[in-house]
């Protein structure tokens, strides 16, 4: 066995390093919204809605395994530290607190109207304070870029302050559609709009921390163990 298969028998690494875990997170955060929308077959009012569905499990344990992965990711500063702590907490929160029943899915009519209302608060709370603390950590990640010379460095600064700007224009296209035009939350829902922004700050979220995560190292690691 240990001839056909020596790389199994190398010493693992004790803890995970940040590379390891921004990789990880980043790829959950980009599978969430293609995944969910797999396994239902349909695209619905918003990857929240998605917790009344089949997809539910998917939904609630990606974001469980980003709160995890959040919650011992320490950076290189306390106060990302803290920062990354609360993100976690708003993650598994979002996940546990569901959204408000979404008009085209019909197989929970019965819920409690009520408990699902307040829950509904909660989860825009801890959905939108952890998307605020996500686009501050890709801001640190810009910073920390900047100061570092490698060839890679500028390109990753790039991609961080691209991410962080769609985050933040994500979260903010459907208020704003609502004040400043004609449109209301019935229309844009219509087209799903806020699945689409929810889906592209999941992405250009996990893209940060995927490039971050170096993914060309860790794909010669895998190669290399072949």
């Amino acid at each position: 066995m240990k001839k056909i298969f020596p790389w199994l028998f190398k010493e693992t690494a004790k803890v995970y390093d940040y590379e390891t875990q921004r990789f990880i997170i980043g790829l959950t955060a980009i599978s969430l919204p293609f995944l969910v929308t797999l396994i239902y077959q349909r695209i619905i009012t918003s990857i929240s809605a998605y917790y009344y569905t089949v997809s539910r499990n998917i939904f609630v344990g990606l974001l469980f395994i980003t709160g995890f992965f959040l919650l011992i990711y320490n950076g290189r500063y306390y106060y990302e530290a803290l920062i990354s702590k609360i993100a976690a907490i708003c993650a598994i929160g979002t996940a546990l607190a569901p959204t408000g029943l979404p008009i085209e899915i019909t197989e929970y009519k019965d819920c409690l109207e009520k408990l699902i209302r307040s829950n509904e608060s909660l989860h825009y709370f801890f959905s939108i304070l952890l998307f605020a603390q996500l686009i501050f950590l890709c801001l640190c990640f810009a910073r920390r870029a900047k100061l570092k010379k490698d060839r890679f460095s500028n390109a990753r600064r790039v991609i961080y302050l691209i991410c962080s700007g769609l985050m933040t224009a994500s979260l903010l296209s459907f208020p704003l559609l609502v004040k400043f035009t004609p449109l209301t939350p019935e229309d844009l829902n219509r087209i799903n709009l806020l699945f689409y922004a929810e889906s592209t700050a999941l992405i250009a979220f996990g893209t940060a921390w995927f490039a971050a995560g170096k993914p060309l190292m860790h794909l010669k690691r895998i190669f290399s163990r072949i």
